[in-house]
């Protein structure tokens, strides 16, 4: 009887143990789970702070440049900057407004694709715009030691061959997009060799596109490439939608992944808070802006009127 006594004593001893095991590995779990959301979330302070330094930067040499040329000949900022800026003030830039230059690059050293991603937090949605590469606009030219030598108008795309390297091209492509679209602000780039983007792609766990190559054919024309680009594009945002409601940290993996195959100023703390805020954005195929206009031999020209109209409701808010 005291051998059963104690013999059931021992096993409950035991379960009790296992219990306690399990408490405290569950504890341990638990702290781990809060130290990286911690730690995801304290990127995302970081992020933010980053991207609105970035705007306000941007808002202020806007309102110099306004003061600086109206003290000096009493007329307003730019040509493109008038555009943007209704005459009747009934408009104002949506300083919360942040918008990424995407860029698949041609070996040719030309950027073949480019979208601007932008998420806009008064309406909590996202929108595509897809950028005709063959778009005509003013590109600016340098020498052989990168000394300014005024603009010319040519394909939008081109600009970016003129840097001295990968990082140098970004730069003169998004001033190049910038002043297309009137001087917005663009938050940060992400450049790929557009070849690289099926590789790059087969890095993302959990996305399936299906057949993506011919994305940079020669064979199609770039109104068809365009086309095809904005359908991956879109269908890749509403699939990493539903993977980051899944996994909150699924952003910054990609962005480990992709980041050797890529150029870009996005930090990774800026990515994380762009997980965290724009992850229940609405997007569809109806979030897609094309730009209006129309294509002669191998140019793209705007219509001015429209495209004016359209920036003007992305971009800008009416006063109240």
């Amino acid at each position: 009887m005291k051998y059963r006594e104690k013999e059931g004593n021992r096993k409950q001893h035991k379960k009790v143990q296992r219990m306690r095991k399990l408490m405290v590995i569950s504890g341990w779990l638990l702290c781990v789970a809060a130290f990286v959301a911690g730690g995801f979330g304290v990127l995302g302070i970081s992020g933010k702070y980053n991207l609105k330094e970035q705007t306000a930067s941007y808002m202020v040499e806007r309102e110099n440049a306004v003061q600086a040329v109206s003290a000096m000949s009493g007329e307003r900022v730019f040509q493109q900057e008038e555009l943007a800026r209704p005459e009747d003030g009934s408009y104002r830039y949506n300083e919360d407004i942040l918008t990424f230059l995407l860029m698949g690059i041609h070996q040719e050293e030309k950027a073949d694709t480019m979208f601007l991603f932008v998420l806009d937090p008064h309406e909590e949605a996202m929108k595509l715009i897809p950028i005709n590469c063959n778009t005509m606009t003013a590109v600016d030219i340098y020498d052989g030691q990168g000394v300014y030598n005024g603009a010319i108008t040519a394909q939008v795309g081109i600009q970016y061959g003129v840097g001295g390297n990968k990082k140098e091209s970004c730069e003169y492509q998004v001033k190049a997009v910038k002043n297309l679209f009137y001087g917005i602000h663009i938050s940060g780039y992400l450049a790929v060799d557009i070849e690289d983007i099926p590789k790059v792609m087969a890095l993302i766990e959990g996305i399936e596109l299906g057949n993506i190559k011919g994305l940079s054919s020669a064979g199609i024309s770039a109104e068809e490439r365009l086309e095809k680009q904005s359908m991956v594009l879109a269908e890749l945002i509403l699939q990493g939608k539903n993977l980051v409601r899944e996994d909150f940290t699924i952003p910054i993996r990609i962005y480990n992944q992709i980041s050797g195959n890529a150029v870009t100023n996005i930090t990774a703390d800026e990515v994380a808070y762009l997980a965290a805020t724009a992850g229940g954005y609405h997007f569809d195929a109806g979030q897609i802006a094309v730009i209006p206009g129309e294509s002669i031999n191998d140019e793209f020209y705007v219509d001015q009127a429209r495209f004016h109209e359209m920036v003007t409701d992305i971009f800008y808010e009416p006063v109240d």
